[in-house]
């Protein structure tokens, strides 16, 4: 704070001339426009933007002109903290949330496709946000020891069933799947 104080007064001391908080302002046509809100979140979206789903309901992606569904999803089922093995462990002050998925994709529009829904059906595609508002990102668990994984490229018109286990700091909360650039969504959140 000092420093500040002196290098202003040896600034002043050179001639310089003192400036006025207008003039330190952002020109008319950088400040934001009087009255201005945020963008809204879509319709029925959660203030974050993400579409609140319940467990078993369908969400889905779209090829990029929203022409054709790529993929249709379902969580079916939430589990937290289920029983590790003996050789396998939770970190101390984590928690495991494992995902039941069933996943029904359609035609794909290009080859790319195939790797663009597990880009979005990944562990590290979720986040979870617990009751203190903060979001988390997720990552792979190493707890369960059976875990029915789902696969790292789909097939068009096919359908898969399997899990996706999660490492997270929240034990509640809201899940979250941010789908990145492959929706015009900010993705889909679910109550755990």
């Amino acid at each position: 704070m000092i420093f500040v104080v002196v290098a202003a007064a040896v600034a002043v001391g050179r001639n310089a001339v003192p400036t006025t908080p207008a003039q330190n302002a952002a020109p008319p046509s950088m400040a934001p426009p009087p009255n201005s809100a945020s963008p809204s979140p879509p319709s029925g979206a959660s203030k974050s933007g993400f579409l609140p789903k319940k467990i078993g309901e369908r969400a889905g992606l779209a090829t990029p002109d929203d022409s054709e569904h790529m993929i249709t999803f379902y969580i079916t089922k939430i589990t937290v903290d289920p029983k590790c093995t003996s050789s396998l462990s939770r970190p101390s002050g984590k928690h495991t949330i494992l995902l039941d998925v069933s996943v029904q994709t359609e035609n794909f529009s290009s080859p790319s496709d195939r790797s663009n829904v597990s880009a979005v059906l990944n562990p590290f595609a979720f986040q979870t946000r617990g009751s203190d508002g903060t979001t988390h990102t997720a990552k792979a668990g190493t707890c369960v020891p059976d875990l029915k994984a789902m696969p790292t490229e789909y097939a068009p018109n096919s359908k898969y069933v399997g899990q996706i286990e999660l490492e997270t700091e929240d034990k509640s909360g809201a899940l979250l799947l941010a789908p990145g650039g492959l929706s015009n969504s900010s993705g889909w959140e679910w109550q755990y």
